[in-house]
Order: C-alpha cells, then sequence, then structure tokens
C-alpha cells in the first residue's frame, strides 16, 4: 500500500464505477464517490531507498541488593520519525531523568532491594525492532527473573494516561495520587479521576509500542505512563520543540510527572516485600469477558469450565494476596522472608501461565490469551483474541479448543497460588 496525493488520487477515483460510496465515505473531489471496481489501470514507480543500518538499545542497570528477587523494567524509544519532540523524545527524556534521579542516589549509597533496568529502544517506528530483539534474546532471564515492564511512550502533555494489566490497576491508581498534576492543582489521580467520571481504569494494552514483546510474547506484566495534549502532529514535521514547549507541554511538566509515576511505580515493585500486583483484579476482570464472551460462542460451544476456572482463580489469587498482607504487616523476620519470597515467585509466575505454547492462530508469535492486537484493530487490544477470533469465524473446534487451553492456563495459575497461599 502507498500513499498517493489528493491530484494523484482524483483521476483514479473518477474512473470508479459500482454502487455509490456510503455518505462518510464522499469526500472533497467534485464527483460522486463510488466503491468499484473500474477500468483504470495504473503503473506505479517507487523510488524507496533501501538501505541497511545498525541500530542501537541504551540499556543501563541499577544494581538491587537480592539477585534472587527479580528485576524491574523501565523504557521507552529513543527513535522517531521526523522531529519527534512528543514521539517519543518525550518518553525517552522521562526515562534518562529517571536514570539520573536513580544514579544519584546511587551514588549516596541507596540500593534498591530488586534491580532496576533503564532502557531506550531504537528502531521502535519501523516495527519494534529494538525492544523485540533485547525480549528475544534475554527471553530465558526474562521469563524467569523479570517483575514488571513499564514503557514510557510520549510523555508531553497535560492529560495523564495509562495502560496496564488488570494486576497493576490498583497500584497505578496509587502512585498517580503521590504525584503533583502537571497543572499545579491537585494530584495527578484528582485530574485523572475528574477526566474519567471517577473511574480510573487503565487502558488495556494492545499493540503499537515495546511493551508488546514483554506482555504479549513472554508473559511479563506491563504497563505504558504517558502525558498527551489535544490536537495531533503525530508523526509529522511539527512534532518538534516549539510545539512541545508552546501547546503540548509548556515547561515541560507532563514529562516531569511521567518521570516521577513511572520512577516511583518502578521502585515500589522493586522495593516491595511484597509484590503490590493483584491477580485477584485480573481474574474478576477475566470472569466479566469470559461472561461476555459466552453470549457470543458458536452453537454448541460453552465456556461454562473455563468461566469455574476463573472464579476458582479469583479465590486463590485472594488468598495469596491475604497470606502477603499478613506477612508484610509487621516486618518481615528471616523465617517469613522465605514464605514472602514463595508468594513473591507465585505471583510472578501468573502472567506467563496465560500464554499458550502454540501462541494465536496464524500468529504464533503472540502468546498471550487474554490481550492481543486485532487483526483488524490496528494498535487496538483485543481481549480473549483467540475466543474472539473464533466466535466470529463461528468456528466451534477453534473456540472450544481455545477455550480448553485457556481453562489449563487458568487452572495453573490457580495452582500456583494456592501452592504458596498455603
Amino acid at each position: 500500500m502507498t500513499p498517493v496525493s489528493a491530484r494523484e488520487a482524483h483521476g483514479l477515483l473518477a474512473t470508479l464505477t459500482g454502487p455509490v460510496a456510503p455518505r462518510g465515505w464522499q469526500g472533497g473531489h467534485d464527483f460522486r464517490y463510488r466503491l468499484g471496481p473500474g477500468g483504470t489501470q495504473v503503473a506505479l514507480d517507487l523510488d524507496i531507498d533501501r538501505t541497511d543500518i545498525a541500530i542501537d538499545n541504551v540499556v543501563a542497570t541499577v544494581p538491587g541488593t537480592d539477585p534472587d528477587a527479580g528485576y524491574v523494567l523501565v523504557g521507552g524509544h529513543r527513535d522517531t520519525w521526523a522531529g519527534g519532540a512528543s514521539d517519543n523524545k518525550s518518553g525517552w527524556i522521562s526515562t534518562m531523568e529517571l536514570a539520573r534521579a536513580l544514579g544519584g542516589l546511587y551514588q549516596d549509597g541507596w540500593r534498591p532491594r530488586r534491580t532496576i533496568v533503564l532502557a531506550g529502544w531504537d528502531g521502535e517506528e519501523y516495527g519494534l525492532i529494538g525492544s523485540t530483539e533485547y525480549a528475544e534474546n534475554n527471553a530465558q532471564r526474562l521469563r524467569e527473573e523479570a517483575i514488571a515492564y513499564i514503557n514510557m511512550d510520549t510523555t508531553a502533555g497535560r492529560s495523564f494516561g495509562a495502560g496496564s494489566v488488570p494486576a497493576l490497576d490498583e497500584v497505578i491508581r496509587s502512585v498517580s495520587d503521590a504525584v503533583d498534576a502537571p497543572s499545579g492543582t491537585g494530584s495527578v489521580g484528582e485530574a485523572w479521576s475528574a477526566a474519567s467520571d471517577g473511574r480510573r481504569v487503565p487502558d488495556r494494552l494492545g499493540s503499537g509500542s515495546d511493551y508488546t514483546p514483554f506482555l504479549q510474547h513472554l508473559g511479563v506484566p506491563s504497563a505504558d505512563i504517558g502525558f498527551s495534549s489535544a490536537g495531533s502532529v503525530y508523526h509529522s514535521v511539527y512534532d518538534n520543540v516549539d510545539y512541545l514547549d508552546r501547546f503540548a507541554d509548556p515547561g515541560l511538566k507532563g514529562m516531569t510527572a511521567a518521570s516521577e509515576i513511572s520512577g516511583t511505580l518502578a521502585l515500589r515493585l522493586a522495593n516491595a516485600d511484597i509484590l503490590p500486583m493483584r491477580y485477584s483484579a485480573y481474574a474478576a476482570d477475566t470472569l466479566a469477558r469470559l461472561d461476555a464472551m459466552q453470549a457470543q460462542a458458536p452453537a454448541g460451544s460453552s465456556l461454562q469450565d473455563t468461566m469455574t476456572a476463573a472464579r476458582n482463580w479469583g479465590a486463590a489469587t485472594r488468598r495469596l494476596e491475604s497470606a502477603g498482607r499478613r506477612l508484610a504487616a509487621g516486618g518481615l523476620t528471616s523465617t517469613e522472608r522465605v514464605a514472602a519470597k514463595r508468594i513473591n515467585d507465585a505471583i510472578r509466575v501468573q502472567e506467563r501461565a496465560l500464554l499458550t505454547p502454540g501462541g494465536l492462530a496464524g500468529r504464533p508469535w503472540y502468546k498471550h490469551q487474554v490481550w492481543a492486537p486485532g487483526r483488524t484493530t490496528g494498535y487496538a487490544v483485543l481481549p480473549l483474541p483467540r475466543l474472539a477470533e473464533a466466535a466470529e469465524a463461528k468456528d466451534a473446534r477453534a473456540f472450544t479448543e481455545a477455550a480448553t487451553d485457556l481453562t489449563r492456563s487458568l487452572q495453573a495459575a490457580t495452582a500456583a497460588a494456592e501452592k504458596a497461599a498455603g
């Protein structure tokens, strides 16, 4: 697919025949638009400079005091289209500001409990290349040790936005309450609440940024933190520093707040005795989506076993979280630290359990059974993708296979939670 100018398209569109296009498809040319086909043939000559160049990720590590406790990743891409002051020099600057702050603390003798890794991904605009290569090259370590990935892709703006898996919703809300809003009035959480009618529920993650390989290929719980302003100069030459400073983010207050939110979130995940991740909320979210999906099931198909597994998952994770709260209430003794490690390890494997080894039909690289981009939705998420695609195709066999695999995954997550909860 190659874009052409309106002037060049005039002759092509004018020759189309067939049904009249819907009203919303009638454009600005001086003729009635039709859907085609037409008889015109076009010779298209493309002059594209195809050059192989090296890309470079920038990765820095803040070592933790407990090498067995896993690590937290924070990153954003550092390549751009055109000027890219908002997308994504802003996110990369917020990441570097976090690195500066943590580096100062480190030089003063402070150490996090868990290691924090800070990354600037290259080649994002060309297909998430840098982050994907990193994730694939470090897949085993990420599966075994990664706690979460926090992404920043566009942080210049006045309005807060977040995306995450449901397990991180509560801690993101809590962190947003602790950071001043760019407006200078109240907290980010208060502004978020006013803008969302009090809901403060992060979006769910589809694709289009560097959380994709971590979440949807490797099962690392992920969040996307950013700010934006009304209007758009997305991927244009107008996304420059003048636009950012005059319109998008005067004073760079959104970029500052994003760094503070992501940094505080990373520190809470890195230093908590018990990881502040709520898979009981994840289970409730999944159960609600399964209940809605049941109405779309092909004839003869049922999600009852899968819904039962989701309920059991919710019960098991509530017990796990309750056990964690009891342990952390008064500080941990050496004996309690063993139990805490067992609970944290169980929390860490919950997201991994939601992967299917064979991947999604027709696109096996995507392995997450709850979140994936849709085939035709662009960046937007398609929840329960295997079930949704099978339901749309009215494929009862594929629907049942997807339900069976998801049931097994939920049962595995439940077993891990029950074992650690005791």
